[in-house]
Formats: structure tokens, C-alpha cells, sequence
């Protein structure tokens, strides 16, 4: 029995006399017995490594490795009858309302969207209207209005007539002048006034809609 405690962690009994093992990972002899395969993941099944190893070498088999069968996509279902997504943001700019911003403090003026400033006051030197719907606007230095959607829009009030004022999306004409237009026709003749603050804006917008509606 003596030889028996060099047997690192198997165990002898003459008795019942168990084979010794040594495990594949760490070297030190266990009872045969008490080793087992160690399997792991490959594709949809396990797999044999041909490892014996004790249970503290023994590693669980990775989930990363194994590959999932998707179910089979479900039954389509007859006479579906999906919401009109599409009709109900086409129709949501139905009755919107343009009409002179409170101190252009509503919350549809964005401070930072997409790096492009909103809010921004515009120093205009001239805003005047033809006689028809379009409003032409000047400012002294460059107005930084974009191109898109989501830069050509325009807050403006404490003008001459209160019909111009409001949100609108404006076409540049150069970096110094650009126009909007209006819902109705303006008297012809100048609109600024000492009070008229116009600033960059950013108005969420309908699905589907090209530009801030104007009724």
C-alpha cells in the first residue's frame, strides 16, 4: 500500500483492483474509471475529441462553436390585414398648422442635429414679398441654409404682416439670399422690421413629406 499514495489521485484497493489512468490535459494519474471523453461542439452535434481528462480538466463545450438550425419561417396567414402605415403619415400633415412661432421656442428646434446647427439667428437685411406666395430673404453674411429636408428650413417672425411668419422650407438662391413660400399671397413690399428674428430650424416632418406644409 505504500507505493499506493505515489499514485497521485487514484486510488488502490487490493480488493477491487481499478486500473490507473493518466488524463490527457494535466498528467497526473486518476482511476480509469473516473475519466471522461471530452466532447465539444461541432456544427449541429458533439463531437468526440479523444480526450480523457479528469473532471477538473474537463472544459464544457463551447456554445460559440455550435451551429443553431433556424426554425422553419411560420405559416403565412390568410387575409392579413396590416395597418396602412404609409396612408396614416401621408395623411398626419392634413390640417398642420404655420403659423407665427411663440419666441421661437418650440421644441421642433433642434440645438445640434447631424452637425449642422439649429437655431442659429440668420441677420437678414431685406425680406420682401412680389405679391404672390414667394418671399425672398437677404442677409448680411453667409445664411448657412442646406440643401436637404433636414437643413433648408427656416423659422421667422415679428415681421411687417403675420402671414409669412412661420415654419417654412426655403430654396437658396446663393449663400446671401433665399426665398420661401407662403400659403397665400403677401401684399408686395418690404417685411422687415427692427423686431424680425429668423434663426435655422429643423421641423419633423410627416412620413413621405418633402417639406414643412404650408396651409
Amino acid at each position: 500500500m505504500a507505493y499506493a499514495s505515489r499514485a497521485g489521485r487514484a486510488r488502490a484497493n487490493a480488493v477491487h483492483p481499478r486500473a490507473f489512468a493518466v488524463c490527457d490535459r494535466c498528467g497526473i494519474w486518476y482511476n480509469h474509471d473516473t475519466l471522461r471523453w471530452q466532447f465539444e461542439w461541432r456544427g449541429v452535434a458533439l463531437q468526440n475529441s479523444r480526450l480523457l481528462v479528469c473532471d477538473r480538466c474537463y472544459d464544457k463545450p463551447q456554445e460559440q462553436n455550435r451551429t443553431f438550425t433556424l426554425p422553419a419561417d411560420p405559416l403565412p396567414v390568410t387575409q392579413p390585414r396590416t395597418e396602412p402605415f404609409h396612408t396614416d403619415e401621408a395623411g398626419s400633415a392634413t390640417g398642420a398648422v404655420v403659423g407665427a412661432p411663440l419666441g421661437l421656442a418650440q421644441g421642433a428646434i433642434m440645438p445640434w442635429v447631424k452637425g449642422q446647427p439649429y437655431g442659429v439667428p440668420i441677420p437678414l437685411v431685406s425680406v420682401v414679398a412680389d405679391g404672390s406666395v414667394v418671399v425672398t430673404c437677404v442677409s448680411v453674411a453667409p445664411h448657412n441654409i442646406g440643401s436637404t429636408i433636414d437643413t433648408c428650413q427656416i423659422a421667422i417672425n415679428g415681421l411687417s404682416k403675420r402671414r409669412p411668419c412661420g415654419f417654412y422650407s426655403a430654396t437658396v438662391l446663393d449663400p446671401y439670399t433665399f426665398t420661401y413660400q407662403t400659403a397665400q399671397p403677401v401684399t408686395a413690399g418690404p417685411l422687415l422690421t427692427p423686431t424680425t428674428l429668423c434663426t435655422t430650424a429643423q421641423v419633423g416632418l410627416p412620413y413621405d413629406t418633402p417639406q414643412v406644409p404650408v396651409v
